[in-house]
């Protein structure tokens, strides 16, 4: 038949999709969710059984209030999706990301064994759910044609086969307490078919439904508390609203199935219970037959059989059922009742609730949008009669379309009458005046039904639209990364960190040679190097760092290519070394991360200028707890409307250490820096070269307003004037003992330089080309580096 070939067919979409969860990496994913141990009392001890754990799947950790795979995770969530792994950075109280681990890092363990991002895995994660309903909703339709598919019939089962089942179910659901209320409601229910009486009998079957609702909403209690960690009140709402809460289920076929069920349960339950049948197995299994036959709606005989120990003249079917319901008069006259009219059970069942009536099945939504959609008005016109044969009254119009109608066929029939037009014209004009009074509706554009596209196989499947998409990415990247690459080598082969620290570690020598010692041993010892960075990031005040970093975008600090882990921005690491990190997928960065002599420079380069800023930055911090005790002691008094805040204090410290360490803020550009810097060597480092004046100037910016900070101002100009000593006094020096020429005058391009015959040295590291462009803007005269010669110029073009 056509119902099975269709079922059919549902159920071999269903054994495809089955397939596929028992295949997919991320469906086959198990993790351990720690559960509390039962405990039994075995030979006077207290034992405990169980495994201590469940495992769950991925879909276990979907946020059921937003239905979304969560964004952050807490620390005993990320530990049962990366055992082992410690949180450190999100385990202390008071931060904004307190027991909010991110997602990529969470999933960092299940990216490497299945290779794919934290977004595609959430994306992966919601399409099985959404497979996973789909089965469901598929499993139903095959249950239903199944149902709704006449049953055969069954003959009476013998005396044999009652037994062999009974047994083989084994002990009964319902106590006998349960088993004589359910049962004395059947008596009534059935005798009466009142709608009262079924009502009772409905809700005497709710009580179990509730019963299951109190055990689910204990246990979802427990594990909002004990696993997700949410406070007492939170996981009692969130509880009750996912358990407790619906409607009790209404009154539907497949509900009056499942009361059916609940009854005969209890008539058997009753049979079962009692004491002297279970002495006797044989009249038990013969009780339980003739049972049997009565529930299905066969006529329960009264003819005695031979003589037994509980009925010595010989016992029917009916003696059998009157010695187990004797004292329930009732039940026994309903299942009586039910054998002389030939009815099973379930059509008494539905019969009654048939009787008191049915909710209406509403209209969906696509029958009621159609519905509204429809006229008032028919198609065409035919009230009206032909103009040979009269013309229509206004009493028979009804709507504005009538009287629009109604005026122009008036018209037309008019100048037919005085032969202004003829009969052919008149028709002519007549239906065009109709179809402008009654317009044919819009015709609605077709649109395929949703769900067949679900059912549509994909060009591509889930993995092979990742790979497409990587190596895509890696073609795209290439140009970039080569730029990098060359970057990368031209900055090697020297410890060159100097270039960039030494306008800050002028003014704190101690620290210049802490930084310079550091970077030698970072460069021969990658434990050295990896001691180093530890150093930073497990200091307490390290945390006060990071928040501001991510604030606010000011991050002196470099990280090296070894802590580059997934989920660590490209731009934090060595932009002057390409950005080389060990975690990288493509081959060209993989292959500059590879090279040994950037290896060791970078690792130089990154360790020293990190003791460079960091080593200042807690100094900075130091004195800045020392000013607020004095302002709260009252050694130190501030200006009436003056505030200090060791927070914002910071901030603008670690913007001016960035700057100084060429280490500059691109904020919301901050992820176009690899790309930047592919194409212009360093861009950060240039830009905080130009931002210098800014902090000599104390200026600072807070919350979009521009102010001062006399701080910032004092350590941007003694490391400024001492680097110029340095610098300068070694030039002087040089070309007092006549070892080199030193130019002079500031609007030449060579501005204190060193010149030996044709060679000219540049120690200032980039930020003498600033120094010769300020003194041109002021001046705005320029002076030839070759000839000499004074010459003019314009402001515009000399930035340009």
């Amino acid at each position: 038949p056509d119902g099975m070939q269709e079922a059919s067919e549902v159920q071999a979409e269903i054994d495809g999709m089955k397939s596929v969860l028992e295949t997919d990496p991320i469906a086959t994913l198990r993790f351990r969710l720690p559960v509390a141990k039962r405990t039994k009392i075995v030979e006077g001890e207290q034992v405990e059984t169980g495994k201590g754990f469940r495992e769950v799947d991925l879909a276990f950790f979907i946020d059921l209030k937003e239905q979304s795979f969560p964004e952050t995770f807490t620390i005993k969530q990320a530990q049962m999706l990366f055992p082992g792994h410690e949180f450190v950075d999100y385990t202390q109280p008071g931060t904004p990301q307190f027991n909010k681990v991110p997602r990529d890092v969470a999933l960092d363990d299940v990216s490497r064994k299945t290779g794919l991002t934290s977004d595609e895995i959430a994306a992966r994660v919601m399409a099985l759910r959404q497979q996973r309903r789909r089965i469901n909703e598929l499993e139903a339709q095959v249950r239903q044609a199944s149902v709704e598919t006449p049953l055969p019939i069954v003959p009476a089962q013998t005396t044999e086969e009652v037994t062999e089942n009974w047994n083989t179910v084994g002990q009964p659901k319902l106590t006998v307490k349960q088993a004589l209320a359910l049962s004395g409601f059947f008596g009534d229910y059935v005798l009466s078919t009142d709608t009262y009486t079924a009502f009772e009998l409905q809700r005497e079957l709710w009580s179990r439904t509730r019963a299951d609702r109190s055990e689910d909403f204990k246990a979802r209690m427990q594990d909002l508390i004990v696993v997700q960690g949410l406070g007492v009140e939170e996981a009692f709402n969130q509880a009750t609203k996912e358990t407790l809460a619906g409607q009790l289920p209404v009154v539907r076929t497949d509900f009056l199935e499942g009361m059916s069920n609940e009854m005969r349960g209890a008539l058997f339950t009753v049979v079962y219970h009692n004491k002297e049948l279970q002495q006797y197995p044989l009249e038990l299994a013969s009780t339980i037959t003739a049972l049997t036959n009565a529930l299905d709606g066969k006529p329960i005989p009264r003819k005695k059989g031979t003589g037994s120990v509980l009925f010595p003249e010989g016992g029917s079917a009916w003696d059998r059922l009157n010695f187990a319901f004797g004292k329930k008069p009732k039940v026994l006259k309903a299942i009586d009742k039910m054998a002389k009219e030939n009815k099973t059970l379930k059509d008494v069942v539905e019969a009654v609730f048939h009787e008191t009536g049915r909710e209406p099945i509403p209209l969906d939504r696509e029958s009621a949008d159609y519905l509204r959609s429809l006229q008032d008005t028919p198609q065409g016109y035919t009230a009206l009669v032909e103009p040979q044969l009269g013309f229509p009254l206004y009493s028979d119009l009804k709507n504005p379309a009538d009287l629009q109608f109604a005026e122009a066929e008036l018209e037309l029939g008019r100048q037919l009458a005085s032969g202004e037009i003829t009969f052919e014209q008149f028709e002519s004009r007549r239906a065009t005046a109709r179809d402008e009074a009654y317009p044919l509706p819009p015709v609605t554009k077709y649109d395929t039904p949703i769900d067949k596209a679900f059912k549509i196989p994909p060009m591509f499947n889930f993995l092979e639209q990742s790979m497409f998409n990587r190596v895509l990415k890696q073609i795209l990247m290439s140009p970039l990364d080569i730029g990098n690459l060359l970057r990368a080598n031209k900055a090697s082969f020297d410890n060159s960190y100097l270039r960039q620290s030494k306008l800050l570690l002028s003014g704190h020598p101690v620290l210049a040679w802490q930084a310079h010692a550091t970077a030698w041993q970072s460069m021969f010892s990658q434990k050295h190097t990896e001691a180093e960075w530890e150093l930073i990031t497990r200091d307490p005040d390290f945390q006060i760092y990071d928040q501001i970093r991510a604030d606010t975008g000011h991050d002196p600090l470099r990280v090296p290519a070894f802590a580059a882990t997934k989920g660590t921005e490209q731009y934090r690491t060595s932009e002057e070394f390409g950005f080389t990190r060990q975690d990288v997928e493509r081959a060209i960065p993989r292959f500059t991360a590879w090279l040994p002599h950037v290896k060791y420079s970078e690792r130089a380069f990154s360790a020293g200028t990190n003791k460079a800023a960091w080593g200042v930055w807690k100094q900075k911090l130091a004195f800045a707890r020392r000013y607020s005790e004095k302002i709260a002691s009252g050694d130190v008094v501030l200006k009436e409307g003056e505030a200090f805040d060791i927070i914002q204090e910071m901030t603008e410290e670690q913007s001016m250490l960035g700057d100084l360490i060429q280490r500059a803020n691109l904020r919301r550009f901050s992820g176009l820096a690899p790309a930047m810097n592919a194409f212009f060597f360093a861009a950060r480092s240039k830009i905080g070269r130009f931002l210098l004046p800014k902090h000599l100037l104390g200026i600072t910016v807070r919350d979009g307003k521009v102010g001062f900070n006399p701080r910032v101002m004092r350590e941007a100009w003694k490391d400024f004037v001492l680097w110029n000593s340095y610098i300068g006094g070694i030039l002087f020096l040089g070309d007092w003992l006549d070892l080199w020429d030193t130019e002079t005058d500031p609007r030449n391009a060579e501005f204190m330089s060193a010149r030996i015959g044709k060679t000219r040295i540049d120690p200032w590291a980039g930020y003498r080309q600033f120094a010769v462009l300020y003194a041109r803007l002021v001046t705005k005269t320029g002076v030839s580096s070759v000839t000499g010669a004074e010459y003019d110029l314009d402001p515009v073009s000399t930035t340009q």
